[in-house]
């Protein structure tokens, strides 16, 4: 299974789904480019640049596209604007954000003040890291040619930005929101996501020592909050140890977000409130 989820990884998958259930992207394998999945009308990605040129700026969409796999490779935990232009500011840059991601082209993970519900307030918007909706892409895209090593199952330090990538892609999928937490005092937690009203922590680790984890440790043992439930997915087999939960990577597709119930819980007595305005009816 994990050189399956490794040949995935290179050739990409949806991250969406079609219209009627959403729309999507799919990868075109072994080119490096991504197509639209909307039947007869599909065009390759790079087409609509030419669509979107005098709206929003080709050149700053292009930047922002073509600096994502050097920003993920990163140690810095978000995204930087100067690196696209010396000087750039957020107003300037932010309908391309914008259209990266309503094209299904690019995914923002945002960092939170604190990794509590609700996390959409907690929300940094200025603070963010961007992945791509299609992770072959970013493999072909990314330095040193990692195809032959991952599908020789060499699957070290160096793809830590390709197995981000692929769990953002794949929680997005599920229509999860993306978060993660980066503070001084306990360190990054790479996926910080929403279970009803509870938080979920989810690590991924890329090498051998996935047992050690002080920043999840940190956050666990921490008096401030409170999880439901702390997930490690590592090169390694399902174990539970304490309260982390080691999970092999490919096991992300089961991760679920809460189903909403489909009627209310508190339901209201209609008759009763009706008898109570005719009675006062009656009375006046």
């Amino acid at each position: 299974m994990l050189q399956l989820f490794y040949t995935c990884m290179i050739v990409g998958y949806d991250c969406r789904r079609n219209a009627g259930g959403r729309s999507g992207l799919c990868p075109v394998p072994g080119s490096g480019c991504v197509q639209s999945n909307a039947g007869k009308h599909s065009a390759p990605l790079q087409i609509r640049y030419c669509q979107i040129r005098q709206k929003y700026g080709k050149n700053k969409i292009r930047a922002i596209f073509d600096s994502i796999p050097a920003q993920l490779d990163s140690k810095i935990s978000r995204f930087v604007l100067s690196r696209l232009k010396e000087g750039a500011r957020m107003q300037r840059y932010e309908n391309s954000f914008l259209w990266l991601r309503e094209a299904g082209v690019a995914l923002p993970r945002f960092n939170v003040s604190a990794p509590v519900t609700p996390l959409t307030l907690n929300g940094k918007r200025s603070f963010f890291k961007l992945f791509l909706c299609d992770t072959g892409s970013l493999c072909e895209a990314s330095p040193g040619n990692l195809q032959v090593p991952l599908l020789q199952g060499e699957v070290g330090i160096n793809a830590g930005s390709l197995l981000e990538n692929v769990f953002a892609q794949s929680i997005a999928a599920k229509d999860m929101v993306l978060c993660y937490y980066d503070q001084k005092k306990f360190g990054e937690l790479d996926f910080v996501l929403r279970n009803g009203r509870q938080v979920d922590l989810l690590e991924i680790k890329s090498g051998s020592d996935w047992k050690k984890h002080p920043s999840l440790s940190k956050a666990i043992d921490s008096d401030q909050w409170e999880f439901a439930r702390a997930f490690i997915f590592c090169k390694g087999n399902a174990e539970q140890e304490g309260s982390i939960l080691y999970l092999p990577f490919y096991m992300i597709m089961f991760c679920q977000p809460e189903k909403r119930p489909e009627t209310l819980l508190w339901k209201p007595e209609i008759d009763a409130l009706l008898s109570f305005g005719l009675e006062g009816q009656q009375r006046d």
